[in-house]
């Protein structure tokens, strides 16, 4: 799906007054369908939710408003909560009490927002059962046009689908737009919810695959059979001492192994400290203007170059990743 950005542009009919300017378009959008205009911060804390788990399914609630002026169906998507346990054995399952928790959290955190649609977000292979999908639609989010925001973690795709004549379907396009969104930032702190960036998971999952690897040739030979060891004279002495170095080798490899699993935990909670220490040390939130980079705005703020990793980590940013007019950047 091909993303534009949208240029600002007059208000071109009274109607569309309330409709945010400053968006960036995502595929194209048709005229037959609902127009879908979804906030960044929420857009961005579905993601953090859906790159939470790599083996599992997260689920969450829209909140927003719809407009309708005569010239389609307007849907406003302006906050993301999570729906807490309603997987049950990998089932989705809304219960009373998973909506007493979802509407006590409207009621604190986006008290003049209505439901508009549902979350689901994990691995690509988790996503794919679309008859169990419009079913929890139809049960749980009909009447009106509520939509699907779906999240595929491993291929990093995210999809909008709305219900129409019993089925659900992909939309073709979809704004993300930009704006303060107090109640959101108030959510996001409430919950504060804090994982580890997806390239250091990927780069976890990578270094215990090779510590798998490197153990299969200890396993294959401890698995050889006493016949194929070799018979000479002498041979009881020579099977003892094969024997005695095999296992003190498969020993070695062991203990190696469990020392590299208890260094890369201790890793992965150093990580984790990190982005605990700098999410607690926001001091500012800007919004990036056109041209800027994240050097550019270091410098703005602090004279130097010195913190552009730790605004990079801080908001989740690459090397070389452009900025977007109106993008919002934590500063520490």
């Amino acid at each position: 799906m091909t993303e534009t950005i949208y240029e600002k542009r007059p208000a071109e009919m009274q109607n569309q007054r309330r409709l945010p300017n400053n968006r960036r378009q995502i595929g194209q959008p048709a005229l037959d369908t609902p127009e879908v205009f979804i906030e960044d911060y929420a857009f961005a804390f579905a993601k953090n939710l859906s790159e939470r788990d790599y083996t599992g399914c997260v689920v969450g609630v829209l909140v927003g408003e719809c407009i309708e002026n005569g010239q389609g169906d307007k849907i406003l998507v302006r906050g993301v909560l999570e729906a807490k346990d309603v997987l049950q054995h990998d089932v989705i399952c809304f219960s009373e009490d998973n909506w007493a928790g979802i509407y006590r959290d409207i009621r604190d955190y986006f008290p003049t927002m209505q439901i508009v649609g549902w979350f689901l977000g994990g691995p690509g292979f988790l996503l794919e059962d679309m008859e169990r999908q419009k079913k929890i639609q139809e049960d749980n989010f009909g009447g009106g046009n509520k939509i699907l925001l779906k999240m595929d973690s491993a291929e990093k795709e995210q999809k909008v689908f709305g219900y129409k004549e019993g089925e659900l379907r992909e939309l073709p396009g979809y704004y993300v737009y930009y704006e303060r969104n107090a109640e959101m930032q108030n959510y996001m702190a409430g919950v504060n919810l804090i994982y580890p960036k997806r390239e250091e998971v990927r780069k976890e999952e990578l270094r215990k695959e090779e510590l798998r690897k490197e153990k299969e040739p200890a396993e294959e030979v401890s698995k050889m059979p006493a016949a194929e060891f070799p018979k000479s004279k002498g041979s009881f002495y020579q099977l003892f001492y094969a024997t005695g170095g095999i296992l003190t080798c498969i020993a070695i490899l062991v203990i190696a192994g469990l020392a590299m699993q208890i260094q890369e935990r201790n890793h992965l909670k150093e990580l984790i400290n990190q982005q605990e220490k700098l999410v607690s040390s926001i001091q500012k939130v800007y919004v990036a203007e056109e041209g800027e980079t994240v050097e550019s705005i270091c410098i703005k703020f602090y004279g130097t170059e010195e913190k552009a990793e730790a605004i990079r980590l801080l908001n989740s940013l690459s090397e070389g990743e452009e900025l977007i007019e109106g993008q919002k950047i934590f500063l520490p």
